[in-house]
């Protein structure tokens, strides 16, 4: 029934990023217009325009080695639990994965930096752990020595070590190990990080809306004064928040438009923009304050605003993965603290 044709109107970059509106509603009979929304309040529309996968973390500069040390151990829980999450043998509700998790063996503390546990059935239920050294030297002997405590300890399968290198003492115990797997990260310049699909970060806000609607017959020379905030509707026999329905049609149309905003060949900035829609109803239908509506049309005007954050930090996982994540930005009204790109090993090329 509800057959909307979207008409694109163009775009054009706002020269300052100035955006202060009335909010104040206006309504001229069936033709109600708006400022931002119908519901009177900031109405946006956040749009991230890739491919979002995996865990993420609060993004900050990393100036100490804890810091340091932290980043590498998300990126490989993002990186298990991409492996684990579309791994067809595995199931999201048989496995955990937890983060600096502390165990107690005989009195003694143990800290695992990532620590992986499977449900599998009664008497099922593997463990593996991670240990992560985000170390600019190469770990030595003694840490080996160390981790495989903890595999003993925390009656791990198997213990991945993951670092940037490892002395030549060091795998050497590592070998006498059979349950040790040795992993070396690499950690890429941040500036010289391609930006993944080229990624970018769009806000969309509404700054006037206009709906127009049509009675049976209505030849649009006269209208009639309405509040479309005490108005009754019913679609389909049945009742209807009219405010919610516009509210979500505006989003509708906003989103449709975006499939065609050229966001991969713009600067950042601010632009504007409008689209058009229009849904025809059949007889009796649709009902507005006991009227029968024929066509309802719609134009919005709204702002994008267009962000190309920073990459933060850029680890690859050797065999199993990379994460690129990026600094936190603002885009609009919304402020992205966290987000991560996780490519499996598949990916990687």
């Amino acid at each position: 029934m509800e057959n909307a044709k979207f008409v694109e109107l163009g775009s054009e970059r706002l020269p300052c990023p100035s955006h202060s509106r009335a909010r104040r509603l206006r309504q001229v009979g069936f033709v109600f217009e708006g400022k931002e929304s119908f519901r009177q309040r900031t109405m946006g529309v956040l749009c991230i325009w890739s491919l979002f996968l995996g865990s993420v973390y609060n993004c900050g500069i990393m100036t100490t080695p804890q810091q340091k040390g932290n980043a590498l151990e998300v990126a490989v829980v993002a990186i298990e639990n991409l492996i684990l999450r579309t791994s067809p043998s595995v199931k999201e509700k048989t496995y955990r994965v937890e983060s600096k998790k502390l165990i107690n063996v005989g009195g003694v503390r143990h800290e695992i930096d990532v620590f992986v546990t499977f449900e599998l059935g009664p008497g099922y239920n593997p463990i593996y752990i991670f240990e992560c050294k985000n170390w600019r030297e190469a770990v030595g002997k003694n840490e080996i020595i160390v981790f495989a405590e903890k595999i003993a300890a925390a009656g791990a399968q198997r213990g991945f070590f993951v670092a940037k290198s490892f002395t030549a003492d060091a795998v050497a115990q590592a070998n006498k190990e059979p349950r040790i797997e040795l992993v070396i990260a690499a950690e890429h310049d941040p500036a010289s990080t391609i930006l993944p699909f080229g990624y970018q970060s769009t806000f969309q806000k509404p700054t006037h809306i206009k709906a127009v609607f049509r009675k049976p017959g209505s030849t649009g020379t006269q209208s009639e004064r309405q509040d479309i905030s005490q108005a009754t509707a019913t679609l389909n026999g049945s009742p209807l928040d009219l405010l919610d329905y516009m509210n979500a049609w505006v989003t509708e149309a906003i989103n449709e438009s975006m499939r065609t905003f050229p966001s991969g060949t713009l600067e950042e900035g601010i632009y504007k923009r409008e689209c058009s829609s229009e849904r025809p109803f059949g007889e009796g239908l649709f009902i507005v304050n006991g009227i029968p509506i024929e066509t309802v049309a719609i134009t919005v005007q709204f702002e994008i605003y267009l962000a190309r954050p920073a990459v933060r930090s850029h680890f690859e996982i050797g065999g199993r993965g990379r994460v690129i994540s990026f600094e936190a930005h603002t885009v609009g009204d919304a402020t992205i603290n966290e987000l991560e790109f996780t490519f499996g090993a598949a990916q990687n090329s």
